[in-house]
């Protein structure tokens, strides 16, 4: 299992006035999804076993919002193929991208 931290700095960030209103979770779990649909789109779609892990990482992180959690547990797989997804999609850096890029960088291995 790997631990994603969820919490991002938002503290000088320019941002559109409706994300103003989101917690740091809800725009970290909207960058991660947003960034696999990028990669499925540079890539002309995800084959079903990445739908499938897609699927599963978006429940967990909207089941972490939804309980207000900063840390969430995904499966190993789930974690790789997020990482991987960082790694490989083409994106327009910004100071919010950095901060979930590290975070999703830097999750923990734990048994």
């Amino acid at each position: 299992m790997k631990t994603l931290n969820l919490v991002v700095n938002l503290e000088g960030l320019e941002m559109a006035e409706e994300d103003k209103t989101k917690t740091p979770q809800e725009l970290s779990v909207r960058i991660i999804e947003n960034v696999i649909l990028m990669y499925a789109q540079q890539h002309r779609g995800l084959d079903a076993r990445e739908r499938t892990q897609f699927y599963s990482i978006k429940a967990t992180l909207n089941a972490a919002v939804a309980d207000k959690l900063n840390l969430v547990e995904l499966e190993d797989t789930d974690g790789g193929f997020m990482r991987m997804c960082f790694r490989e999609t083409k994106l327009m850096p910004n100071d919010l991208l950095k901060q979930v890029e590290t975070n999703v960088s830097e999750m923990s291995h734990h048994k």
